[in-house]
């Protein structure tokens, strides 16, 4: 089975912000952006007082990489081991496909407005075809070695079917929503169609319909707004952590064979189920950022930055363990006036030119 990848740096030697900036530095003049973003991922953790120029570094790394997924996060938190030969099948494939997929399926292929906010639909001459997550009737049984399923299931109208027709076409596969707290502070649930929120519980994909407070939301798209377009320092290094830190703000879920799966309704029914043909003895669930394993293979079995243990708090009612505390301090803790790699040497030396390069 494939498992989470481990991070490219176990651990962080330096001593100081400005050493571990050098090394990002290095890494990026190399061009393994996968190292750098993981000495800075370390770093913020151990040095939280200088979490916004550190993050601020990790944004403008994220700047230079292809825009997309799997790129920016995905592919630091898993190695998914598909074959060259692999038939990957990409369910609400959209404007950005998986890099990996063969064949591709969404709900609407010539409506960029179902799904896609205007966008337009991107096949790269691979076989497409028009059917929706909860009803994939082009495709048999057992059909793909893998399916992709990213921010789709948040969307569905049954998500029970969803799940069972993504179990019965692949042998395993990748599923991916926003959280409930990203749709909450991104206010993005009422815009982006989202019905429900999404969550690992010990192994069980859980769907909890959301009220219409919750679609609601705030009605107010400020942290969305710093996040796509940031004008400070501080905006970058808010939407760099929602990228350097993907399982605090994604559930990202890796399966095979197949999964149990939850839907509970806003009228009280509860659904519960498995795969077709599976029973619960035989399933198998994948590494998920949302369980201490995880973090025990990425982290070799303890999450610890340097000499400074990260902290999490866990609820086994729920996945939403991960380190709230810490993701918090990184902004709690700054400190004006730090300048790391500012000078013609340093980090922006090997990245496009921005704006201001002294960080506040």
């Amino acid at each position: 089975m494939s498992s989470a990848v481990a991070t490219p740096i176990q651990s962080l030697p330096c001593d100081s912000p400005r050493a571990a900036a050098s090394e990002a530095e290095a890494h990026v003049r190399s061009g393994d952006t996968a190292a750098a973003l993981a000495t800075l991922e370390l770093a913020v953790a151990r040095f939280p007082a200088a979490a916004i120029p550190l993050l601020a570094m990790a944004h403008d790394i994220f700047a230079t990489m292809e825009q997309n997924r799997y790129a920016l996060y995905v592919s630091r938190r898993f190695d998914f081991g598909l074959a060259p030969d692999a038939r990957v099948l990409d369910v609400g494939s959209g404007h950005d496909p998986f890099p990996h997929a063969t064949h591709l399926c969404d709900v609407a292929l010539q409506d960029d407005h179902v799904g896609r906010n205007g966008a337009a639909l991107v096949t790269r001459g691979l076989p497409t075809n028009e059917c929706p997550v909860e009803d994939l009737f082009p495709y048999a049984d057992d059909s793909f070695d893998f399916v992709h399923c990213s921010h789709v299931l948040e969307h569905s109208d049954d998500p029970a079917r969803a799940c069972r027709e993504l179990m019965r076409v692949a042998k395993h596969g990748y599923i991916e929503t926003p959280t409930a707290g990203k749709d909450t502070f991104l206010d993005c649930a009422r815009d982006s169609g989202h019905r429900w929120s999404v969550e690992v519980v010990g192994g069980t994909l859980r769907f909890t319909e959301y009220g219409v407070a919750q679609r609601r939301g705030s009605g107010v798209d400020v942290l969305m707004r710093m996040h796509v377009a940031p004008e400070s320092q501080r905006e970058k290094a808010f939407s760099a952590l929602l990228l350097l830190r993907p399982e605090l703000f994604n559930t990202m879920f890796h399966w095979r064979g197949s999964f149990r799966y939850e839907i509970h309704h806003r009228d009280g029914r509860c659904e519960r189920g498995m795969g077709p043909g599976t029973d619960a003895s035989t399933a198998e669930a994948g590494a998920n950022p949302n369980t201490p394993a995880f973090y025990d293979a990425l982290y070799g079995g303890r999450y610890v930055m340097g000499d400074v243990s990260l902290p999490w708090s866990y609820d086994a009612d729920r996945t939403d363990w991960f380190a709230r505390v810490a993701a918090l301090s990184f902004f709690e803790h700054a400190v004006d006036g730090l300048d790391i790699g500012s000078g013609s040497g340093g980090l922006f030396a090997a990245l496009p030119p921005g704006p201001e390069r002294r960080l506040p």
